[in-house]
């Protein structure tokens, strides 16, 4: 907190939180996300816009069917959602932090998503059609009007968010007209899969930005978006009463709770996170599609949960791991890490670059995104011995305050 003296009059001015204040156990679950966030992001791709046929006369196949088994079984979803659910505590954390220093919460906050969304409208429309960032702004917005909701409703609500948002949104679009944007039937109808597979396997930019376009107003055009956005409200309302709780701010004292909602959440959500595949792999699936969906409703947030949980006993374990250190420090770097990962799959992945995806199923996803986390973690952890922040969080922190914040010294 800074204090200026102007004509005998003292204002309290909000200042960004120091170093010390950082809590580790966050860092270290914001690292772990982001390696299921990169992992996923490449196997999505190849299954969604490879053709079947060029995916099963990969020499890989027989591996990737099981890496892709693996893959829906533990990550995909899970990774997204314990990133949501972070993000809505860190909201609450940041918002905390600016009262206590007797700054306005709303108008500092407001600030630090404006900077998140223009950053990511920039990143979805010329580097990574599968950005995030500006849906998180947006939604962000939405998390403001929360802030004074008691804590339980911030429970219920988040569950019903996560749980019964697509029906409910369906169930809207499907009694009442609004105005949405109606795309060609031959756009509607495979063309913007087909046309993205050719520009990202031939590497044709102009065709991967006019498609983008195309699947951003197909995408946000409509009240189908609400699909998209709702689950993420959740998450943050989920990650605001965690918050509230006090778990991670005082994980010491709660390390018995984490114990046990991990040996509690994690077999539960492994079971259920079965439903998914076992259906997709049955022959003729003799799970229902509402039971399926359930499962796998409820799986997502218990698996994102049971990760995070086991995790900060693991922080309370190994208090001097390698592994952790390396995790936290990728974790502080989150955005700066998460943009430059669409670097690599511009450059290596794409046919901008090597062209990697004309050859790479499930296996090689995986192996891709273990190598770009390693070097991640080793590039974050040079960085951080000589500077206080990731290259964009010290810009976003900037754009946050209204100041350039000091960059260099070590974290």
């Amino acid at each position: 907190m800074s204090i200026r003296l102007q004509d005998d009059i003292v204002t309290v001015t909000s200042a960004p939180v120091g170093q010390a204040d950082r809590i580790q156990d966050i860092d270290v679950i914001r690292g772990f996300a982001l390696f299921g966030v990169v992992w996923m992001n490449l196997f999505e791709t190849t299954r969604a816009f490879m053709p079947e046929t060029a995916q099963a006369a990969l020499p890989s196949a027989p591996l990737d069917r099981v890496v892709a088994f693996l893959g829906e079984w533990l990550v995909l979803g899970k990774a997204q959602c314990l990133f949501g659910v972070l993000f809505g505590i860190g909201f609450a954390l940041f918002t905390d932090r600016v009262l206590q220093r007797g700054g306005n919460a709303g108008r500092v906050y407001a600030r630090r998503l404006a900077f998140l969304l223009v950053l990511g409208l920039l990143h979805l429309m010329f580097l990574w059609f599968g950005d995030i960032l500006h849906d998180y702004a947006l939604v962000g917005f939405l998390l403001l009007l929360t802030r004074k909701l008691p804590t339980q409703a911030l429970l219920v609500g988040g569950a019903v968010l996560l749980l019964g948002s697509e029906e409910a949104v369906s169930l809207l679009t499907a009694h009442i007209a609004l105005p949405h944007v109606s795309l060609s039937r031959h756009v509607e109808g495979g063309y913007l899969h087909a046309e993205m597979w050719r520009a990202l396997s031939q590497g044709d930019y102009a065709t991967l930005l006019q498609v983008g376009l195309l699947r951003a107003a197909r995408t946000y055009g409509n009240l189908d978006v609400l699909k998209l956005w709702a689950p993420i409200a959740g998450q943050f309302l989920l990650g605001t009463w965690i918050y509230r709780k006090g778990w991670l701010q005082e994980s010491r004292r709660h390390a018995s709770l984490m114990r046990r909602v991990a040996v509690t959440l994690l077999p539960v959500g492994l079971l259920l996170s079965m439903a998914g595949p076992v259906a997709g792999w049955a022959p003729r699936p003799g799970i229902g599609e509402v039971t399926t969906h359930l499962a796998e409703g409820l799986a997502t947030p218990m698996l994102a949960l049971g990760y995070a949980a086991a995790l900060i006993v693991l922080c309370r374990v190994w208090t001097e791991s390698a592994m952790l250190g390396g995790l936290a420090a990728f974790g502080r770097m989150a955005l700066t890490n998460y943009v430059s990962q669409s670097m690599f799959y511009f450059l290596v992945v794409d046919g901008f670059g090597l062209g990697m995806i004309r050859r790479s199923g499930a296996a090689m996803d995986l192996l891709m995104a273990v190598g770009l986390v390693v070097l991640q973690v080793a590039v974050s952890q040079w960085w951080l011995r000589s500077f206080r922040f990731g290259p964009l969080e010290w810009l976003w922190r900037s754009a946050t305050y209204g100041t350039w914040q000091r960059l260099r010294g070590a974290a």
